[in-house]
């Protein structure tokens, strides 16, 4: 069974408008550049049509519009990484339906500037369907391709530090709003609770966990927590009259902005509401993340509280 990588471009145009800090920037026009670098396994002739009449149609929805006002970018910052991710979730599952394999997904809003995702997990999870195929050179394409992709994170990860989006977003935040607190960059990492306690040589509890859930009516809210503390259904539901629904890794990067492990409750957009549970009374000064996974920032619960603008809840565990 032959098998090659294939690559489909797509244009369109379309305008946005960038929420800084909670407020909404000019709304301008962009012609968007959409390239997709697919694997195929087959014996047949490949039929290109099917593929790009599909994705195109994806894309019809996106054309000549005002982005902002199309769902989910509603309630989601519209931002170029924002709209990468989502077409990414959602063009993968269109493509695997057609029998195609994402290896990446660039969304350009000039020609000069990218965003581009490179598939692992998915590209792991994609196994299933060629498995059933009893492909094995396909197999090890696929095995090839996701070390490859993961050496590639792992490179970049090393200097994301001073340099990361993110980050650049807090310190914008902090300028803007005087807050002179300093930000910790850590040469290990801090993505969780365990490492961030570790790496500042803290107590796990003074870790200041920030959590994305979704209300019933599906907007979005964070609540910070300390990092030893789990959400009491009872009292969660009392609060907020609904289940507590944590966001996937994806929806949570789509609505607040910050990748898993490196959330925080700064530069939020404007529709994400703060809360801030009791269980961070406990401790006098406690560490939030700053947008990436190797930083962190110590806040007093009174400095905390100012910064973020957070009502407090009791919406965990006692202890």
């Amino acid at each position: 069974m032959k098998s090659a990588q294939y690559r489909f471009k797509f244009y369109f145009n379309a305008s946005h408008a960038i929420y800084l800090s909670g407020e909404a920037g000019e709304n301008h026009p962009h012609t968007w550049e959409l390239t997709l670098n697919v694997l195929k396994a087959t014996d047949n002739f490949v039929q290109f049509k099917e593929i790009e009449k599909t994705c195109e149609e994806f894309l019809l929805r996106y054309q000549d519009v005002d982005i902002n006002k199309i769902k989910p970018f509603t309630t989601i910052n519209p931002t170029l990484e924002n709209i990468c991710i989502y077409f990414k979730e959602k063009l993968q599952e269109i493509l695997y339906s057609k029998g195609w394999l994402l290896v990446s997904i660039e969304l350009a809003e000039t020609p000069a500037r990218a965003y581009v995702i490179n598939i692992t997990d998915e590209i792991d999870a994609g196994k299933g369907y060629f498995k059933n195929k009893r492909n094995e050179e396909m197999q090890k394409i696929i095995k090839k391709k996701t070390t490859e992709k993961i050496d590639s994170i792992v490179r970049r990860r090393a200097l994301y530090s001073e340099h990361s989006i993110e980050l650049e977003r807090v310190k914008n935040y902090f300028n803007e709003h005087n807050i002179t607190n300093e930000i910790i960059l850590l040469e290990k990492s801090s993505a969780t609770v365990e490492l961030a306690a570790k790496a500042l040589c803290r107590e796990p509890g003074e870790i200041a966990k920030s959590l994305a859930l979704k209300l019933k009516d599906g907007s979005v809210i964070m609540v910070v927590v300390c990092g030893t503390a789990r959400i009491d259904n009872r009292r969660y539901k009392d609060t907020f009259k609904c289940k507590a629904q944590m966001l996937s890794h994806e929806e949570t990067q789509l609505a607040v902005g910050y990748p898993v492990g490196g959330v925080c409750p700064f530069a939020l957009p404007k529709a994400v509401k703060v809360y801030l549970d009791d269980s961070l009374k406990k401790y006098y000064e406690v560490y939030p993340a700053a947008g990436t996974a190797n930083s962190a920032v110590r806040f007093t619960l009174k400095e905390l509280e100012q910064a973020t603008g957070g009502t407090w809840v009791h919406v965990t565990q006692d202890k």
